[in-house]
């Protein structure tokens, strides 16, 4: 690091002039039974990253008795630092361990530094070690000479003492603080993957089980209700020509179309047969995802392939979109479960998924069901939209927040933190 201005009355002298500086040492072979899984704690870069704050307390790997003979065993209480990855991360052992040639350990502290100075010295110039010591390599790393070379400034013991416990008090706030928004986002985050995940099967129980009347609807068989079809077995192709051919993999799990089409070729006749109305609802009979469905209504022709099967309902009876919701229902799902063949590819037949029993209501109320569905979609996706809002807006507090924490730490090493 290049010279520094240092505030009047402090000092600047290097570190290997303070302290005696040493890499760590590592076992080999990796592995080797003799000298790993023991009792002795093997500090890695993954315990850093593992621990936040200034201390290491514990490991989750560890080295024998003979192991430490081939590694570097360090008292509680010492600063260790990486060398790469996280370049000149300091943390300070809260138990005795040993380090690897990934760390660096500072010993023999020069009774005029505080240890604990020394620890924040190196947190607000991390970035600038790492900065100066990766130009022209692809690897970014110190080593003891670098370390040794870098420049301390410091006051009097008692001002490095005060100016440790103002940082400490201040970051501690600031970290409160952080916490508190963290905790808010995770709280949003939970609800919105819940709703996501469950809202169709929630709104649907609401609506269908529990609605004051259900107890007068009669019961059907999905094949009651519509006639099934299995799809055409034809060559898919990409070249734009054909008709649209419509796949299991096509189908988002929302329920609508990926934006990708492939195409097949197919005979008017074959095409009468095969073709998609709007209205028609179509479901996986095979695979991962046997049992997700497609309400069609699109602007164009589309033929369906065979691993689907298509239901087409008399519209005067029911309400395709009510039935759409239907399939997308807990006991619909929990059907699939239970009726599916598992070997290879799980499947159920049109024969099986026409034995789906469900409570049907009169028309009147199947739309004003799905209505009532797709108001509360919209409500839930205007709440989404709100908590991306309130998420961009906490994360830009945590930013601010991450920004004070550093020029807290430039403050206090220009002089300025404490008058």
């Amino acid at each position: 690091m290049s010279e520094m201005e240092v505030p009047e009355g402090w000092k600047l002298e290097k570190i290997g002039e303070l302290a005696q500086v040493i890499r760590g040492s590592s076992p080999r072979p990796k592995g080797d039974y003799r000298y790993f899984d023991g009792p002795i704690p093997w500090i890695k870069i993954s315990d850093i990253t593992a621990s936040p704050g200034k201390y290491i307390y514990h490991t989750r790997e560890g080295l024998t008795k003979e192991g430490v003979l081939k590694s570097r065993f360090l008292k509680s209480g010492t600063l260790i630092l990486t060398t790469s990855m996280l370049i000149a991360m300091p943390k300070i052992l809260k138990m005795d361990g040993c380090i690897h040639d990934g760390f660096l350990a500072i010993l023999n502290l020069n009774n005029k530094v505080d240890l604990n100075y020394l620890y924040y010295y190196f947190l607000a110039y991390r970035s600038k070690i790492e900065k100066d010591n990766s130009l022209g390599t692809a690897i970014k790393n110190i080593n003891t000479e670098v370390v040794k070379n870098l420049q301390l400034p410091f006051p009097s013991i008692l001002l490095q003492k005060q100016i440790v416990k103002k940082i400490e008090n201040v970051l501690a706030k600031l970290e409160v603080k952080k916490k508190e928004i963290f905790s808010l986002i995770e709280q949003n985050k939970e609800r919105v993957k819940f709703f996501e995940k469950n809202w169709v099967t929630f709104l649907i129980d609401n609506e269908i089980k529990n609605h004051p009347q259900s107890n007068e609807w009669e019961f059907t068989k999905l094949g009651d209700v519509g006639e099934y079809k299995y799809g055409y077995n034809g060559k898919a192709t990409s070249d734009n020509s054909g008709t649209p051919y419509l796949r299991i993999t096509d189908i988002n799990f929302d329920g609508s179309l990926k934006p990708k089409r492939m195409f097949v070729d197919i005979s008017d006749n074959d095409f009468k047969l095969y073709g998609l109305k709007n209205n028609d609802i179509v479901i996986a009979r095979t695979g991962a995802t046997v049992g997700k469905s497609f309400l069609f209504n699109e602007d164009r022709d589309f033929v369906f392939a065979s691993y689907l099967i298509r239901y087409r309902f008399d519209t005067k009876k029911i309400f395709p979109n009510f039935l759409y919701y239907v399939l997308q229902s807990h006991s619909f799902w929990k059907y699939i479960g239970i009726s599916q063949n598992v070997g290879a590819q799980p499947n159920v037949n049109a024969t099986k998924m026409s034995n789906f029993i469900f409570n049907l209501p009169p028309i009147d109320i199947q739309k004003q069901i799905v209505k009532n569905i797709k108001n509360a979609e919209e409500k839930f996706k205007s709440q989404k939209t709100q908590f991306e809002n309130i998420k961009e807006n906490y994360e830009s507090r945590i930013k601010y927040i991450n920004h004070i924490q550093s020029s807290i730490l430039d403050i206090a090493f220009s002089g300025k933190l404490i008058n």
